[in-house]
């Protein structure tokens, strides 16, 4: 597979869907990482307890090539509240595949809708982005990727009813020094 990536970028905040009444979403802006940080750090304590998440590391994963913030991030916005948000990193090109990383601030009794907008939306862009670099029908549709806590049961169901099943879980270890 030696297609470039697509030339014109497409901004994924365009490719999200209807949202639950009250609810806006816009593209991700270097404004906005410290309300994405604050929600990565909840995501992360209700996923396992606790979070090293910091602004720094976010602000570096959203600025990913294969990310590039306003074109591959959204957020979602009920007021002046961030409840929800999706990362993708587009390696479709480079054979890397096609990742992305959806959030709700948990607890908030939208998160289904929230969450299935961001999916579907990042789904979609998907694989609008893989029929543009590849027309061939010979050429097998690349595979998605996510991931969720364990417990993140309302993520987890939001995945699956799109298709996705666990592949592997991941350990945190430590131990006091």
């Amino acid at each position: 597979m030696t297609s470039p990536a697509p030339s014109v970028k497409r901004i994924l905040a365009n490719e999200i869907g209807a949202l639950p009444e009250g609810h806006a979403v816009r593209p991700m802006q270097a404004g906005d990482v410290e309300a994405f940080t604050a929600l990565a750090r909840a995501v992360d304590i209700a996923g396992c307890g606790h979070s090293s998440t910091n602004i720094e590391e976010i602000t570096d994963y959203v600025a990913e090539p294969d990310c590039a913030w306003e074109y591959g991030a959204a957020t979602v916005w009920r007021g002046a509240d961030l409840v929800g948000a999706v990362v993708v990193f587009d390696g479709l090109a480079t054979e890397r595949g096609w990742w992305f990383d959806v959030f709700a601030r948990p607890g908030d009794p939208r998160a289904h809708a929230i969450h299935g907008s961001l999916i579907d939306g990042a789904l979609r862009e998907g694989r609008y982005r893989w029929d543009a670099m590849y027309m061939d029908p010979d050429i097998p549709l690349p595979i998605a990727k996510s991931a969720c806590y364990a417990n993140d049961a309302p993520l987890r169901a939001d995945l699956e009813n799109r298709g996705f099943s666990e592949v592997r879980r991941f350990w945190r270890m430590k131990v006091d020094l």
